[in-house]
């Protein structure tokens, strides 16, 4: 598979490409924070299959309408096995899967 991303900014690409086991990316508002850790989970999902990740906001509505929504844009519909909201998960065809 080609995943082909573009980053509007030098950190955004540097939080994507990240080595190390726990990072950061801490800005302001509409820096690209939630795209690009939605970016980084669904490459790692795809190249490790299995991958488990969890994404957590301070609220269900914010997860809801920004989060989700960012990871469904980024992630192809073909990808996914299983989406549902009422149990809050999403499991890709490789068995990655997000709660």
């Amino acid at each position: 598979m080609n995943i082909n991303f573009e980053f509007r900014n030098i950190e955004q690409k540097q939080f994507f490409y990240s080595k190390y086991r726990n990072s950061c990316f801490s800005s302001g508002f509409g820096s690209g924070k939630t795209y690009v850790g939605c970016q980084k989970q669904f490459f790692m999902q795809c190249t490790y299959p299995g991958y488990i990740s969890l994404f957590a906001r301070q609220t269900y509505k914010d997860l809801k309408s920004t989060t989700m929504k960012t990871y469904l844009k980024i992630c192809p519909e073909d990808f996914i096995e299983k989406h549902s909201e009422i149990e809050g998960i999403t499991v890709l065809k490789n068995g990655s899967r997000n709660y």
